[in-house]
């Protein structure tokens, strides 16, 4: 295939078009009428991977987070976009798109989770963003509670992480919500929403601050802890031609 079918099928099920305005997302690097044989998956686009895409001899390095963030005010030879079109490797990078698509990373955290908790059938987005009901996050009802400390450790054997940190700010978990990345400013939106306990990444100190405030449980997984299976949706789909599930629309109000 042609690197511009490709961004199609991906474009199809996961638009650009949804991508946040200080984002950029999209065909970002190389030549749409390159044939591909081979692509790597990488979270981060990085000098290490393009080198491993090199040493693979792969046409297209698809990631999560953008290659270019910033308009570019220089292209040296050292830079990594530099060492991409140098070697005639192109870039397709899904960063808010997919994390807001109904087959996108916050669904692959809740499927995650609940191979090591029960939930409700019934959950709500986070942070609506879209006219269609998508947006950022989830909230879910546990079945039945558990202890924080516990459900902190499901939490990483979920996520297939070493350890996690939390903070305790109730004795049990009975509703979670789930932000991928750095989503601890969701705390305010978990809190409305009736969630006791908010599971994210990249948490700084005042956000701790703000938990404890809130009388909130906080679980950091970490950045990379929470995205670093942002490549199954793309893999399916284009392994298999596979249509994603969009969010079942519900209205944005408190659990019960």
């Amino acid at each position: 295939m042609k690197v511009k079918e490709i961004f199609e099928k991906i474009n199809k099920i996961i638009p650009v078009s949804t991508q946040e305005k200080w984002d950029n997302s999209g065909f970002l690097v190389g030549d749409e009428e390159k044939e591909v044989k081979k692509i790597v998956f990488a979270l981060d686009i990085t000098k290490g991977a393009v080198e491993f895409a090199i040493e693979n001899n792969a046409d297209l390095i698809i990631s999560h987070h953008p290659v270019i963030f910033e308009p570019l005010k220089d292209l040296k030879k050292s830079s990594v976009v530099y060492k991409l079109v140098e070697n005639d490797i192109s870039a397709i990078c899904m960063h808010t798109p997919l994390d807001i698509a109904g087959c996108g990373m916050n669904e692959i955290l809740f499927n995650k989770l609940s191979k090591e908790a029960e939930f409700e059938k019934d959950y709500k987005i986070l942070e609506t963003t879209q006219p269609d009901g998508t947006g950022f996050g989830f909230a879910a009802k546990l079945k039945k509670s558990l202890d924080t400390g516990i459900f902190a450790q499901k939490t990483a054997k979920a996520l297939a992480e070493d350890e996690v940190r939390f903070y305790s700010g109730q004795k049990e978990v009975s509703v979670i919500a789930v932000c991928s990345g750095s989503g601890s400013s969701m705390l305010e939106y978990a809190k409305n929403l009736g969630a006791d306990t908010l599971i994210t990444g990249d948490v700084k100190h005042d956000r701790w601050i703000a938990a404890e405030n809130l009388e909130m449980n906080l679980i950091d997984a970490g950045h990379f802890g929470t995205e670093k299976f942002f490549y199954e949706p793309i893999f399916e789909l284009l392994k298999n031609n596979a249509e994603c599930l969009k969010y079942e629309k519900k209205p944005y109000k408190t659990i019960k």
